[in-house]
């Protein structure tokens, strides 16, 4: 992860432990990702919202 990134608290609430970063691509392209466990957890999931959508939607 290349740097801390922000939480937008006032349309979600972030579950305990979760982390936010920004990541840089090989090409150059900076991406804000989120990471947060679940209580019982059963696998991975991977979301990739889109151009203009955020984590928190």
């Amino acid at each position: 992860m290349d740097q801390s990134a922000p939480f937008l608290n006032d349309v979600f609430e972030w579950p305990k432990g979760a982390i936010t970063s920004y990541v840089t691509t090989s090409d150059g392209i900076k991406i804000r990702t989120g990471i947060w466990a679940a209580k019982n957890p059963a696998g991975t999931v991977f979301v990739f919202p889109g151009r203009a959508d955020y984590l928190e939607k």
